[in-house]
């Protein structure tokens, strides 16, 4: 465990980001993950949606950013906050894997 590193939050447990990513990419998506594409991909590739259109929490953001199926843009005031989540090409790829699959 790197003493430096960034630190994740998730099921309980307290998890480097290298870590964390690493074990995130071995599970498949859960119902909140599918749902977020799901609204993300109604906006496309590339565009920002409002984080007031999209309901996202915030270890399904990073899980989702863990994945690279989802980036992040601030708020115009509040910089340190998310004003936009934006869907990768390997979101949108990921989104018509599982519907293919329903």
């Amino acid at each position: 465990m790197n003493p430096n590193s960034r630190k994740v939050m998730s099921s309980g447990y307290l998890w480097d980001y290298e870590d964390f990513q690493a074990h995130i990419v071995t599970k498949p998506l859960n119902r909140r993950e599918i749902a977020a594409l799901e609204v993300l991909s109604k906006f496309g590739v590339g565009s920002p949606a409002d984080f007031r259109q999209v309901k996202v929490g915030i270890e399904t953001q990073e899980r989702l950013q863990a994945r690279s199926y989802l980036e992040t843009r601030p708020q115009e005031k509040f910089l340190d906050r998310v004003g936009y989540y934006v869907l990768t090409d390997a979101g949108l790829k990921a989104w018509e894997a599982h519907k293919g699959t329903l």
